[in-house]
């Protein structure tokens, strides 16, 4: 690799940076520009029909794009990667050309370019552009990796949240069962029997696990329901039966006024059960 005494290392020598311009002795200029300077991963065709594949296989961090080229231009070429990579990470394009006339500059930019350099090449704009927007290319990537490293957090957070609700819920259905069933298993059998009926009746997964939590609380209203009714062991009279039933509506009011789907399913559940 050839490198000029005098030309400081550059920051991101490793960038991989493509060349696209059909007039080889552009590329060849270009090529030993940036070798001169330091970077040491360097492509280049002479075919823009190619580039689409090139970024598949290889993934550019920076695209040195002539405009006026045989079979596929610079527009073409910007247009396609642009569908390609609507909601892919940012890829800068430094266009090449010699013409400096404002409304192609404007058909460029408007196109996907970000940045211009006028044919015959300075070697010092060709670094500082290549500088300026390899800069932008990886705070965008640094920035996009922080968003998902944020996103991580809120996510294992909220199952946090999610997963102490379900447990108090549970601990709540718990504790009104074990008035009349010390083994607590009946609200946990019903949660899973409502669970596989959701899945039979083409809920969705998460709806079908939402009511496995929630259908467990249906009779936390027994909570308001007086000892004498709920344990007597013979059978209870018309007006006693009627006190029993009352344990819907208590139930519901308990779980009322929730502002999570959870407890606004349970409502519903121990209100209509």
């Amino acid at each position: 690799m050839r490198q000029n005494q005098n030309t400081p290392q550059v920051k991101y020598a490793d960038a991989r940076l493509l060349i696209v311009d059909d007039e080889p002795v552009n590329v060849m200029l270009l090529e030993a520009i940036l070798e001169d300077a330091g970077y040491c991963s360097t492509r280049s065709t002479s075919d823009a029909r190619l580039v689409e594949k090139i970024c598949d296989e290889w993934s550019p961090d920076l695209i040195l794009l002539d405009l006026m080229m045989p079979h596929m231009n610079g527009y073409q070429v910007m247009a396609r990667l642009q569908e390609l990579q609507s909601a892919g990470p940012f890829l800068p394009i430094l266009v090449l050309t010699a013409d400096v006339s404002p409304e192609t500059r404007q058909r460029a930019l408007s196109g996907g370019a970000h940045d211009f350099l006028t044919k015959p090449f300075d070697h010092a704009e060709v670094l500082l552009r290549l500088q300026n927007l390899l800069s932008l290319r990886f705070l965008h990537q640094q920035l996009h990796q922080q968003n998902l490293t944020l996103e991580d957090r809120v996510l294992e957070r909220t199952q946090e949240v999610e997963q102490s609700q379900f447990e108090v819920l549970e601990r709540l259905a718990r504790a009104a069962e074990f008035r009349d069933d010390d083994t607590g298993q009946h609200t946990q059998r019903v949660g899973v029997l409502c669970e596989q009926m959701a899945h039979e009746l083409n809920f969705s997964p998460t709806q079908a696990n939402l009511i496995r939590h929630a259908a467990p609380l249906h009779d936390v209203g027994k909570i308001g329901i007086p000892d004498q009714i709920l344990l007597k062991p013979g059978k209870l009279t018309p007006e006693e039966f009627d006190v029993i039933k009352t344990h819907a509506e208590i139930g519901g009011n308990l779980l009322s006024g929730g502002r999570s789907e959870i407890v606004q399913m349970a409502e519903r559940i121990a209100r209509t059960h």
